[in-house]
């Protein structure tokens, strides 16, 4: 179990050599940890109307709803208020917003839009991980038993993490209006919609929103102006900031459910994202031995033999990602998400990924990590899941 706060130490890599555990002394070395404020695609799936098919079955939001009717502010322009009534307007949602300025990832010879997102069909997942069946693997981890079968709904998923330069145009947008309560929320899970009182989590101003970026002594992706870095994922974000860009920019956060059958390509249960094959710096980068201490992510898309199944890129191998659910071991009776009113504000929420630094055993699409909501770590980043049509 991976854990944003280090309260376990257990390594994930049991009985592999050469595999690095993830425990507080090979992550500190990345990050000034800052606790305080700081898953075969049928092409005949119906789209929303905020994407549009592409000849290999995915799909990417269209020009024309890009453009939402965002007043990008002046000033400092706050980017949270309290929970409370404000006369101002609620924050507009508007697909694929942090890709107006044409912002294109993946490789020379196929690049595309940083915001391009692909349908995953509906279907089993079977989450967790097995005792003796295809996805079984020499780890102690609890947290990912008892292997279990649900069935996600159709939905679509971000091809790449969220980068650097789309959560730029994410801050120079915001014009300090709250989110709208219910924002957000999965069509398949109730009560899973952004919370007035959760307004109060996100920064006050763009520069403390800017300040809070800076979580790794300078190891993070973030940079206060454009640079190298705007197709690399971006890091140091907290759950709720993570939600809030998802929000503006047109979508949600994936559950686990929705995030685990993206990433072991459904009922084929593989053990990694690209099948069951070993992990290598072809298939994921940055890894351990692939890397510098000071060059923690690679550009999103740049290792295409990594990829899942339904065509979705870097889901071991670059940022963390925060999913919807609280943090919760599995049992009984199985929801899509955890999000029962046993589970107060401030749970912590659940991780999906390989970060940069890790084992084999990191890397697996069953693999959990935990972190409290308000943490922000140099790994931890999102990609943005929509619903479709039913």
């Amino acid at each position: 179990m991976r854990s944003g706060v280090r309260v376990t130490g257990v390594s994930e890599d049991v009985g592999l050599q050469g595999a690095i555990s993830r425990d507080a002394s090979t992550d500190d070395r990345l990050s000034t940890e800052n606790t305080d404020v700081s898953s075969s695609l049928s092409t005949d799936i119906p789209l929303t109307r905020d994407v549009t098919p592409l000849a290999d079955g995915g799909v990417t939001p269209r020009d024309e709803d890009a453009a939402g009717p965002f007043d990008a502010g002046s000033g400092d322009g706050g980017l949270a208020i309290d929970g409370g009534a404000r006369d101002v307007a609620v924050l507009p949602q508007s697909p694929g917003a942090s890709c107006q300025a044409g912002l294109q990832c993946g490789l020379p010879t196929a690049r595309g839009s940083c915001c391009e997102t692909l349908a995953v069909p509906e279907g089993a997942v079977l989450m967790g991980r097995s005792v003796d069946g295809i996805d079984q693997f020499p780890v102690t981890n609890p947290e990912e038993l008892p292997e279990h079968r649900l069935v996600v709904p159709a939905f679509s998923l971000d091809r790449y993490e969220v980068t650097v330069g789309r959560f730029r145009a994410f801050l120079e947008a915001w014009n300090g209006a709250p989110l709208p309560e219910g924002a957000g929320a999965n069509a398949s899970v109730p009560a899973s919609g952004w919370q007035p009182a959760w307004n109060e989590h996100l920064a006050q101003t763009r520069v403390e929103a800017v300040s809070r970026l800076h979580c790794a002594g300078g190891a993070e992706s973030w940079t206060d102006a454009p640079g190298p870095n705007e197709e690399r994922p971006m890091g140091c974000l907290n759950w709720y900031e993570a939600f809030a860009f998802c929000i503006w920019d047109g979508g949600r956060l994936a559950t686990e459910a929705e995030w685990e059958r993206a990433a072991a390509g459904g009922e084929e249960n593989r053990v990694y994202p690209w099948g069951n094959a070993e992990p290598d710096c072809a298939r994921v980068a940055p890894w351990h031995d692939c890397t510098t201490m000071n060059d923690a992510f690679a550009p999103v898309g740049s290792h295409p033999t990594g990829r899942g199944l339904w065509g979705h890129d870097d889901f071991a191998g670059g940022a963390e990602e925060w999913t919807l659910d609280c943090w919760g071991y599995y049992r009984a009776p199985y929801p899509l998400a955890n999000l029962t009113p046993e589970f107060p504000a401030d749970t912590p929420r659940t991780l999906r990924g390989l970060s940069f630094y890790g084992g084999m055993g990191d890397m697996r699409a069953a693999d959990r990590g935990t972190a409290p909501p308000d943490n922000r770590y140099v790994r931890f980043g999102v990609r943005c899941a929509h619903d479709l049509p039913r």
